[in-house]
């Protein structure tokens, strides 16, 4: 069966994967009931329920103080997890556009461009958790400019905030008293940048801006600048945070940035670590770092040895995150739709995610355990063929270099693959030959721009749009003859394509016709060289994507029109006839199916409906957040978003260990003797085959000396270190850090050299 999918610039659609049908019972077909249950496919140990829009939040103790953009302040005792207490509740003002706390005190600032000016609010929060506001007031300096605060920290009595005059002139660093309750200016220091983070290391105040990147101020106690420097880097960033001696800023294009802040000097940059997403906070809890992401939810990075962080694993929201913090063992994450979960990290959940494959950034399809699609190889614009037979390894098989890799539609059968260009000036339609074990064996321009593409057997059918009064066409070639394709006789329509999707023996097209509505063509390709047309429908409205699986027929519209999704029965090619309308919620970009379950990808995020019944859908389940390009089926859904393609188990599946790797245990690193001399043995024990690292570093972070690097079997695996660098010189006496990195999780033990 063909997969297809469609990209529209700034918006992104994935192929659909078939579902089950079985026999017709009184001319309904029946969805088979697939074995995962979607009903709950979103796990967590609590919900702080009352806000909806929070824009952000702080965490103080065993508090949670939520703020969302009507202004409304709630405190929740989390003291008992699953219990959330609510304790107290206020009012700021409206048009909240940034929250911040620092310690026990929350700063929340925001705007009106219309009539009502830049207006910040400072509280402290009591030992009972009620708030008690300290200054509510207006950001204006004497010449009548107003600011916008960006950023707040504390140091003693003195409280540091950051503002813009008007649209971004003059940025300022605003000094004040706690004591005075932020009302009484100590200071005012022009040129920072445009704040927008600040941390807080004892007297230094770190402040990320628009324009300077991460600047740093040493203070006295009366607020006077006693130093100052510049990181050189963090453009733009908006998230900063300190634990101990550890600053870790995070970065617009995902960066990860550690930097060493205990010396009275200069800091010192220790690691910067490219990990893609579209981050959106950060937060230090022990040795790991949370990053809030508005894609990817929320990932754990672990920095126990800061010069080589690994991402451990991502929690999955259900709204991408705004805002994350660590409250004892537990994970908070906000959003500004569904407020503040809970989460523990340590459950194992269907939704955890399974595998990240970086190169894939744009359109995708997917064919049993091979991904193909338009992405980003060594900086280079590509075609791409990934192998995601196991998870938790995914494998680049084969790039091949591409003029575009965006507003495209991409399809994928057996040995062939599809990237198209539906606009005029852009380039031409590949057609790529793929092998599982040698990639990308040979391409082939068949022409373009076209409206769609599908692929069945060897046979390829290419849509092409007609003039503005002249109908489209359908090109019918043979690719067994690659890089030369068999032309045969073209199929003349009287509407302008749109969409084409092959179903066992029927091709279907989809597209607009001349005085309105959409038009659904069915020809029979059960001689794949001579089509015969078997149905002409007029359905009604604009058909954006569609798919099909046995006698069921799914459309949506474009994502701009109310236009949700169809279900149709397509026994009949010649009387297609609607069997019901799941809401659009929004506007549908893009549907898959999975057994008796659709997944909607909307503006507004996902939502999963039971289809079991087609001509009774049923919603199951929501989940905000940008997951715009889907496809489902096999007990998995893969979705694009900015960290590149993604991929998670079936949500809230009942029989996990059928359709995922289960979780394997964490690995087991032993070192003896320690104290050592003059060698070490390594001893680890992985539960999984695959990639596994073994480094030492010294306290710094440094590496000293790689002991493994390559493909292991599970089982144990046993090293000995002679306490040698990999310069070739003796190690001198100290602490060492031996680091395994395995296809389950990363550990890292301790080690004493004693020369």
């Amino acid at each position: 069966m063909s997969r297809r999918t469609r990209v529209r610039r700034g918006r992104l659609a994935a192929p659909a994967v078939a579902i089950v049908l079985v026999a017709v019972v009184c001319g309904t077909p029946t969805v088979a009931a697939s074995a995962f249950d979607y009903a709950d496919y979103h796990p967590y140990e609590a919900r702080l329920p009352a806000l909806t829009s929070t824009v952000g939040f702080g965490t103080w103790d065993h508090f949670a103080v939520l703020v969302d953009a009507n202004g409304t302040v709630q405190v929740y005792d989390i003291t008992v997890v699953t219990q959330p207490r609510l304790t107290s509740t206020g009012f700021g003002f409206a048009r909240i556009e940034h929250v911040a706390m620092s310690g026990r005190y929350l700063l929340i600032g925001g705007q009106d461009y219309e009539s009502d000016p830049s207006q910040v609010a400072l509280f402290e929060l009591r030992d009972d958790g009620t708030l008690r506001g300290l200054a509510q007031s207006v950001l204006q300096e004497p010449g009548g400019h107003f600011y916008t605060p960006r950023g707040f920290a504390t140091w003693g009595d003195l409280c540091f905030y950051g503002g813009y005059r008007d649209f971004g002139v003059y940025p300022n660093l605003f000094i004040s008293r706690m004591s005075s309750g932020g009302a009484a200016g100590v200071g005012l220091v022009q040129g920072p940048g445009w704040p927008l983070a600040m941390a807080m290391k004892d007297n230094r105040l770190f402040v990320a801006s628009a324009n300077l990147g991460i600047a740093w101020f040493d203070f006295s106690p009366e607020g006077a600048i006693l130093a100052e420097g510049n990181l050189g880097f963090g453009l733009n960033c908006r998230a900063l945070d300190i634990a101990g001696d550890l600053l870790v800023a995070v970065e617009p294009d995902g960066t990860l940035d550690l930097v060493d802040v205990g010396a009275s000097g200069d800091p010192v940059t220790i690691s910067r670590t490219a990990l893609g997403g579209a981050p959106a906070a950060v937060k230090i809890h022990g040795d790991v770092v949370l990053l809030a992401d508005a894609y990817l939810g929320v990932r754990r990075v672990n920095v126990a040895v800061a010069a080589a962080p690994v991402v451990v694993d991502t929690l999955f929201t259900t709204a991408g995150s705004t805002a994350v913090a660590g409250v004892g063992p537990y994970v908070l994450a906000a959003s500004r739709r569904d407020g503040v979960e809970v989460i523990d990290p340590t459950v194992s959940r269907a939704a955890a995610l399974q595998f990240s494959v970086p190169w894939i950034t744009d359109g995708f399809a997917r064919h049993g355990s091979f991904v193909f699609g338009a992405g980003i190889v060594d900086g280079h614009k590509c075609a791409v063929l990934a192998d995601i037979s196991d998870p938790h390894q995914p494998r680049l098989v084969g790039s091949s270099p591409l003029a575009w890799v965006t507003d495209m539609w991409v399809t994928m059968a057996d040995s062939l693959a599809l990237i198209g260009f539906p606009y005029f000036g852009q380039p031409g339609t590949m057609l790529y030959k793929w092998d599982a074990t040698r990639g990308l064996v040979a391409a082939v321009d068949v022409g373009g721009p076209m409206a769609a593409g599908a692929i069945s057997g060897s046979m390829v059918y290419l849509a092409f749009h007609g003039g503005v009064s002249e109908p489209g066409i359908i090109r019918v070639r043979d690719a067994c003859g690659l890089p030369v394709l068999g032309r045969l006789p073209d199929l003349e329509l009287d509407m302008q394509p749109g969409q084409l999707v092959v179903e066992g023996s029927l091709l279907w097209c989809a597209g607009w016709l001349a005085g309105g509505g959409s038009g659904l063509w069915a020809y029979d390709i059960g001689e794949p060289a001579n089509p015969q047309l078997r149905g002409r429908n007029k359905l009604p409205g604009q058909i954006y994507g569609m798919t099909a699986a046995g006698d069921a027929l799914c459309t949506w519209g474009f994502s701009y029109t109310p236009t949700g999704v169809r279900l149709y029965d397509v026994s009949r090619p010649d009387a297609v006839t609607v069997l019901s309308e799941l809401p659009g919620f929004g506007g549908v970009m893009e549907a898959a199916l999975d057994g008796g379950h659709a997944l909607l990808a909307t503006r507004e995020g996902l939502a999963v409906m039971s289809v079991v019944d087609p001509r009774a859908p049923r919603l199951l389940g929501a989940a905000a957040g940008p997951l715009p390009h889907v496809v489902a089926g096999d007990g998995v859904f893969l979705a694009s978003g900015a960290g590149g393609l993604i991929g998670l188990a079936s949500p809230g599946a009942r029989s996990v260990a059928a359709v995922s790797l289960p979780r394997a245990r964490e690995p087991a690193l032993a070192l003896w003797p320690n104290p050592f001399n003059p060698q070490l043995n390594v001893d680890l024990t992985v539960d999984r085959p695959g990639q596994v690292d073994v480094t030492v570093f010294d306290v710094r972070g440094r590496r000293v000396a790689g002991l493994f690097a390559g493909r292991a079997d599970a089982g144990s695996l046993v090293l000995v270190w002679g306490g040698m660098a990999d310069a070739g010189s003796a190690a001198p006496s100290g602490a060492y850090f031996v680091q395994a990195m395995t296809p389950t999780g990363v550990v890292t033990r301790k080690a004493v050299l004693v020369r």
